[in-house]
């Protein structure tokens, strides 16, 4: 101590008779500074003068920074205290700390919101006594409700339920949360138990009937609305279908003008080639016999009567081709079937047609892959089916080339195979293949009455059999029939 703070202790002592204790400070010989607890005793003379001090310094530094740190966060605590009661007495939830009794050990400033009164007056009161008035939405009693599940917080188990308040239209939600217990609160005869937080839901309530009669009545306008347009719909679907029926009835009727003018053409180009020429031909011959019947010879009279006959026959079949075609097309075609031996069956037919491909110096190679397949159909259709793609196959190759005819058996069907080196199909023409009266570009120089292959696919049809072919332009062609075996009905 400076020479001054020690004459100021020494005064200091002359103040108290015996024992004394004060706290000051001191500066060490190392220049630091230290608290020191002075605990004195004084003896003094018959005049009152000190004799002598007997004293004990205690440093005491760390117990003052100690005490300094624990004054310091005392008042962080209360400081804390302080505004979490403000912002629990802000919240506009209800919240209470229960004794094991239930009974209110502190709450909120909520309390006078609610109307249960001021802090200081529910305090110590039953938590069901200040929820009078209330009852379980259920209609269950609270009293009871907390007792049943009261036991149930020992084991850390919360719970919750809705309250409502039928005279006052109030609603809310109870939350009780159970608090941990130690030896200590358990020591304590009104230990904190429970925290209660009661949420006001009056305003969602409310919000929530509004909206379920909003709903309610939304439905209502919905299906209301839902019904008109299924009835405008309907009228509409209705109207659309009368269109789509009269459009595409209109495009039928287009389709088969366009069809019709198409089947004219060709039927007026069928006529001026393939009925005029036999008819000049049967003309001519007839002039020649009448004017000169008493010059010519009766080996000429007998060429030009062939030629006649000859020309009549081949109009007569033209006729029947367009009769049969033009029959199945209305009335139908009646069929007559039995057995036949196919092998014979087509060989009979290919040596009738043999004599034509010879002319050309065609040649016709048959190829029976089965010796003997019986099928139950038509002959005179399946006779002429054969023919039409057997004379077809010679009329539209060239001399020297060769035609095949394949036959063999496949499940319950029989094929037939007929294959030319011939001029072949243009592309565009593959799809009208089979329309009547209907000839490629390519073959405008060749005679024929575009019949053959449209009989062709009748005959194929009403045997319920089925027609392919592949073909490449100057490549030839080949067809491939299937015609159910078949069986007597």
């Amino acid at each position: 101590l400076s020479k001054e703070e020690r004459q100021q202790q020494v005064q200091h002592r002359h103040q108290y008779d015996g024992t004394f204790s004060t706290e000051y400070q001191l500066k060490r010989k190392d220049g630091e500074i230290i608290w020191v607890r002075d605990t004195s005793t004084i003896t003094y003379d018959k005049e009152k003068n000190i004799v002598h001090i007997d004293g004990v310094l205690e440093d005491i530094t760390e117990k003052r920074a100690m005490q300094a740190e624990l004054d310091h966060i005392h008042q962080l605590v209360l400081q804390a205290k302080q505004e979490w009661e403000a912002t629990v007495d802000s919240l506009p939830q209800l919240i209470c700390l229960l004794d094991n009794t239930r009974q209110i050990l502190r709450c909120n400033r909520a309390s006078e919101r609610w109307g249960f009164g001021q802090v200081e007056q529910v305090k110590g009161k039953n938590i069901c006594d200040v929820l009078t008035g209330f009852e379980h939405i259920d209609g269950q009693n609270i009293r009871q409700l907390f007792y049943d599940k009261w036991e149930n917080l020992a084991a850390g188990e919360a719970f919750a339920f809705e309250i409502v308040n039928h005279q006052t239209q109030q609603y809310a939600t109870i939350q009780v949360q159970p608090i941990a217990q130690t030896t200590y609160y358990h020591a304590i005869e009104q230990s904190s138990y429970a925290v209660v937080i009661i949420h006001d839901t009056t305003t969602s309530k409310q919000l929530e009937q509004t909206l379920r009669q909003m709903n309610l009545e939304l439905e209502k306008r919905v299906q209301e609305r839902t019904a008109e347009l299924e009835q405008t719909n309907l009228l509409l679907q209705k109207e659309i279908n009368q269109r789509e029926m009269i459009a595409l009835e209109l495009e039928q009727a287009l389709q088969e003008e366009k069809e019709l003018n198409a089947f004219k053409a060709r039927f007026g180009t069928l006529v001026s080639h393939e009925f005029r020429t036999p008819l000049a031909i049967i003309q001519t011959s007839v002039d020649i016999i009448e004017r000169y019947n008493h010059q010519i010879t009766d080996e000429r009279r007998q060429e030009l009567t062939h030629n006649i006959r000859t020309q009549i026959k081949h109009l007569t079949k033209l006729l029947d081709d367009i009769y049969m075609v033009s029959r199945a097309e209305t009335v139908g075609i009646d069929m007559t079937r039995d057995w036949v031996h196919l092998r014979t069956f087509i060989d009979q037919i290919v040596n009738g047609l043999s004599q034509l491909a010879h002319a050309d110096r065609q040649f016709i190679y048959t190829n029976h892959i089965d010796q003997d397949i019986k099928a139950y159909i038509d002959r005179r259709l399946i006779h002429q089916m054969i023919t039409n793609l057997v004379s077809n196959a010679i009329k539209y190759s060239k001399a020297g080339t060769s035609i095949t005819l394949n036959t063999y058996h496949q499940d319950h069907d029989f094929i037939i195979e007929v294959s030319d080196e011939g001029i072949g199909i243009p592309i565009e023409a593959q799809e009208h293949l089979f329309d009547v009266f209907y000839r490629a570009s390519n073959v405008t120089e060749i005679g024929g009455t575009g019949i053959g292959l449209a009989i062709v696919k009748l005959a194929v049809d009403l045997h319920q059999g089925h027609i392919t072919f592949t073909s490449e332009p100057n490549q030839g062609t080949t067809f491939k029939v299937k015609i159910p075996l078949g069986k007597e009905s």
